[in-house]
């Protein structure tokens, strides 16, 4: 998998999400350049934006083939990311490509791309994800607590994921 010199691969995962638009880490790191990759589901044919359907049949080849970059089966049906999708972001985006989603999905990735940056967004006393633990030790992973009843909870959250990405608001 190609990854240009001057673009960056982030992920975002967590069991803690703000309901507030104007917090959403995935907002913020869209609007410092950073595009998120369309999706892929083998299940029904779907009007989300950002999500194609594939058949069975080809997400088998494409993993014969070495074009999936990460998946997960959830409720009968796969979704994931295929390689292209993701070097599509990475070319149309001024900064990189962020993937958000579940903590095996971004730790597949992590596992392709050694370079990727990993944002777990967790409350204090969770632990961190067994998934990650291979991403933890390769000093891939960064751990944002986040007290959802502290003031200024989610600025905080931001101002590190900002900082450790050497961006500024």
């Amino acid at each position: 998998m190609r990854i240009p010199g001057d673009k960056r691969v982030v992920c975002l995962t967590g069991n803690v999400w703000t309901k507030e638009r104007a917090f959403d880490p995935r907002r913020l790191l869209e609007e410092h350049g950073f595009r998120q990759p369309n999706w892929f589901t083998t299940g029904l044919p779907t009007t989300a934006e950002g999500v194609h359907a594939v058949t069975p049949g080809d997400f088998r080849l494409g993993k014969i083939e070495d074009r999936i970059l990460a998946h997960i089966d959830f409720g009968g049906d796969t979704y994931g990311i295929t390689k292209s999708d993701l070097e599509e972001a990475l070319t149309t985006a001024k900064e990189g490509a962020i993937v958000v989603g579940p903590q095996d999905i971004v730790a597949q990735v992590a596992d392709a791309i050694r370079e990727a940056v990993v944002f777990t967004i967790k409350s204090e006393n969770m632990n961190l994800s067994r998934h990650l633990e291979e991403a933890n030790k390769r000093g891939q992973v960064h751990r944002i607590d986040v007290d959802t009843s502290a003031t200024r909870a989610w600025d905080k959250a931001n101002d590190l994921i900002l900082e450790t990405l050497g961006l500024s608001r």
